[in-house]
């Protein structure tokens, strides 16, 4: 369902307004995918702010590392702080942010 068409009756508060039925109709779809949709965006929007705090601590143990370490270093730091999350969670948050670690070499000889 397309998130710029307001799926609500026409209302003094909403005055381009559309029926629910009307929408779905013209988009072939059942109206509960609507209701759906709209029942999820509540936690879609929490699942994002617990996001940005996850990306919040990651970025302060990647800076605190100066850069070096990366999404396996990260989650352990994290497990150690005793957040349980997943490593694939981490990668996939660090991957959407950019943030990747480095590999330093040591002294050639």
């Amino acid at each position: 369902m397309c998130c710029f068409i307001d799926g609500e009756k026409a209302t003094e508060n909403n005055p381009g307004g559309y029926p629910v039925a009307l929408l779905c109709r013209g988009l072939a779809l059942p109206r509960s995918t609507y209701y759906a949709w709209r029942a999820a965006q509540p936690a879609a929007a929490i699942r994002q702010a617990e996001e940005e705090e996850l990306v919040a601590e990651i970025r302060e143990i990647y800076t605190a590392s100066r850069g070096a370490y990366g999404a396996p270093r990260i989650h352990a730091v994290l497990r150690r702080r005793g957040r349980r999350i997943s490593r694939g969670k981490v990668e996939k948050a660090m991957r959407r942010r950019g943030i990747r670690g480095i590999t330093r070499r040591g002294n050639a000889r």
